[in-house]
């Protein structure tokens, strides 16, 4: 006689590990932050990398382009050329004394102590009344009455460097080597002696690199944006980003 078959209860679907509620949401949740993973992953490799900014600092600007950019020229001044700070090389300090400079008839002194007398020529806008543009030219040639050429191939070894002319111009003793010219053109008050000098910037730039980051934030005065010659104490400089 045939055995009696039984009729399938539910229990008998069941598979013998199927996963409970409990288990099948932490694996959800495992997923999920397996995917934020790969997500925060795929972020860091597409993020600008450190330093695709440079702080653009130089031996014209040694306190970096990125943070304490030159100030720029007040005019154009054609010496004969146009002269182009981010071309030709002028340094922070030239462009600040050069944005001193107006129109005129100015006495300086060559490297042998005789002087030499420079014309600006200037051109002035007549709605805003500013001066746009400065022609610099030596003396005026008797024959011609045409101004001279101011720097030559043949003469340019006669003058002293630009920041000194400058200083000379602005009426500072100090940069005039005869005592005579010091006391026939200087004055008892200059503009230029606001300006601070390179070789100083670069000692105030390195008294900033040679401290920690706490001694920095004891010298918040370091971030000024355009220093004086009266500034004492470190200077900060730019960082990449």
């Amino acid at each position: 006689m045939a055995p009696e078959k039984k009729a399938p209860q539910p229990s008998d679907f069941d598979l013998p590990n199927e996963p409970t509620m409990a288990q099948v949401m932490a694996r959800l949740a495992d997923l999920q932050a397996m995917a934020l993973n790969v997500q925060r992953g795929q972020l860091k490799q597409t993020a600008p990398k450190s330093n695709t900014r440079g702080p653009g600092t130089s031996p014209f600007n040694p306190r970096g382009e990125k943070d304490f950019p030159m100030p720029a020229l007040n005019c154009i001044h054609l010496m004969p050329f146009e002269q182009k700070p981010n071309m030709h090389g002028m340094d922070r300090e030239e462009v600040e004394l050069i944005n001193l400079i107006t129109p005129g008839k100015y006495t300086i002194e060559k490297n042998d102590g005789v002087t030499f007398t420079i014309f600006l020529n200037g051109r002035m806008n007549r709605l805003t009344g500013k001066v746009e543009q400065i022609q610099w030219s030596g003396e005026i040639d008797p024959d011609s009455g045409h101004p001279t050429p101011l720097f030559t191939g043949h003469n340019k070894q006669e003058f002293p460097s630009l920041k000194i002319i400058l200083r000379q111009m602005l009426g500072q003793r100090t940069a005039f080597r005869d005592e005579d010219n010091q006391e026939r053109y200087g004055k008892d008050s200059s503009p230029a002696e606001a300006v601070m000098p390179m070789r100083v910037e670069l000692k105030r730039v390195q008294e900033w690199l040679d401290l920690t980051p706490e001694q920095r934030e004891a010298v918040p005065d370091a971030y000024v944006q355009h220093a004086t010659a009266a500034h004492k104490g470190p200077l900060a400089v730019s960082v990449g980003e």
